[in-house]
């Protein structure tokens, strides 16, 4: 997608034994992403936490959870959008 749209973004992940996120998009000239990615139609917060956490710790960052909730709404400085309806707000 990166190369279609002629964007330089950055394409990783980062796990340990206790934390996965599942994909990291460096975009110039905006934040760092965190994306989660989940197939529920209802995320739990405790799913979340790590991705949170990570967000604070890295000044500027952003986080988002793309799931298959119906609405979008936010859990602390996570946004969780639905998984097709609202993807364009990320700017890929």
């Amino acid at each position: 997608m990166s190369a279609y749209r002629k964007a330089d973004f950055t394409f990783s992940y980062f796990s340990t034994q206790n934390i996965e996120i599942d994909l990291i998009i460096e975009r110039p000239g905006k934040p760092l992403l965190f994306v989660e990615i989940k197939s529920s139609e209802s995320v739990k917060p405790r799913e979340l936490n790590a991705l949170a956490s990570i967000v604070t710790d890295i000044k500027g960052a952003e986080g988002i959870c793309i799931s298959k909730e119906p609405q979008k709404r936010r859990y602390k400085n996570i946004l969780v959008m639905p998984m097709a309806r609202d993807i364009a707000e990320i700017g890929l």
